[in-house]
């Protein structure tokens, strides 16, 4: 499979060029030096200049991978980004872009962390979400670049299940890190939850004890959502951008109603009620309704099991819709129903709307 290669870029090459006493031109002039350095030794040599070269060595890229070089918000963190595109083109032959992050700079930790990282993970998503609907594979350098934006890349390949790959300093060999099914406990999200988080990426911020106080026991649990700033305040982290970003995707997802499940859903008692409602938001998550399906034998439906607890919810899902057939409170019904029913027992025009909070529905 083609690939995308992302890379967080550091300044190691313009470092280890000076050490050779070789001064790079102006852009417009780079290409041929750079062309010149290359024809002057060998491959594996140029590939030394820097951690990123290396890493593309390692993978043994071709002229088939994109490469994406993720610069921080310097003069010189965008020069070293164009210098080993520079290089990768004469090297390798693939395509290369050069992608300056606004904000993502150390002279502010403040900019850093409430603007910097936003900016780093709504562009790591657009590269990661255009690669794959491209039929390309994308792969995250976690080797190479600032020592600061790396954790929070790391993090980013685990909870969007991107491969990461760098280079053993020592052996020079390469090491994959493979997919870690990372799971959030989604239950502990609850309103008051993703209204805290709502209104910190509105604010930038807000005083830790509020936080703290808002969400009780469950702070201790939600606390890699947080980032110190400003010494009393928190901020959003790049784990908590994500989470965020994925509840925000979520609401844009159609979710209907059959007749039957929503004559369940407006039975049930409040506090069930509650708890059903929470379940119908997480089942808009992709990545959380693919963690949590599970196939049932004699039905073509499929089930959203949340965990332990007894509720089910059976749905199928067409383009970005989801259609859900059957809600059940007990495990006996469960069991005792879902084997009798198939998709064609449904008609779609018959289904109703879901909001969060509001069964009243409208027609498809």
């Amino acid at each position: 499979m083609d690939r995308t290669i992302i890379i967080p870029t550091g300044l190691s090459i313009i470092e280890n060029l000076k050490k050779e006493k070789l001064e790079l031109p102006q852009d417009k002039d780079l290409p041929q030096k750079v062309k010149e350095i290359v024809r002057s030794r060998e491959k594996k040599a140029c590939c030394k200049l820097s951690a990123e070269l290396s890493l593309l060595e390692a993978l043994e890229c071709t002229e088939r991978d994109e490469v994406v070089f993720l610069a921080t918000d310097t003069d010189d963190g965008e020069r070293a980004a164009k210098v080993n595109k520079s290089f990768v083109e004469k090297i390798f032959g693939a395509e290369t872009e050069v992608e300056r992050i606004e904000s993502l700079q150390l002279d502010n930790a403040n900019r850093f962390s409430t603007e910097g990282l936003r900016k780093l993970v709504a562009t790591l998503d657009s590269h990661v979400e255009g690669s794959r609907n491209r039929g390309r594979k994308p792969i995250l350098s976690v080797g190479g670049g600032i020592k600061p934006v790396l954790p929070y890349v790391a993090v980013y390949g685990m909870l969007r299940s991107v491969e990461e790959a760098y280079v053993f300093e020592r052996t020079r060999a390469l090491i994959r890190i493979p997919l870690i099914p990372v799971e959030l406990d989604w239950d502990r999200l609850d309103d008051t939850a993703v209204s805290v988080l709502l209104e910190i990426h509105d604010e930038s911020g807000l005083p830790r004890e509020s936080v703290q106080r808002r969400l009780g026991e469950h702070f201790r649990r939600l606390e890699g959502l947080f980032e110190a700033i400003d010494g009393d305040k928190v901020t959003l982290s790049a784990f908590g951008m994500m989470v965020l970003d994925s509840l925000l995707a979520a609401r844009s997802v159609p979710l209907m109603l059959s007749q039957s499940a929503k004559k369940t859903l407006d039975g049930l008692s409040a506090g069930q009620r509650e708890r059903m409602e929470r379940l119908l938001d997480r089942i808009r998550i992709p990545d959380f309704r693919e963690m949590k399906r599970h196939d049932f034998k004699g039905t073509d439906l499929h089930v959203f099991k949340p965990g332990s607890s007894a509720e089910r919810i059976a749905y199928w899902e067409e383009g970005n819709t989801v259609y859900v057939a059957e809600i059940y409170v007990t495990h006996e019904e469960y069991e005792r129903d879902l084997k009798n029913q198939r998709r064609d027992h449904y008609r779609k025009e018959q289904f109703v709307q879901h909001t969060p909070g509001n069964t009243a529905g409208r027609k498809a």
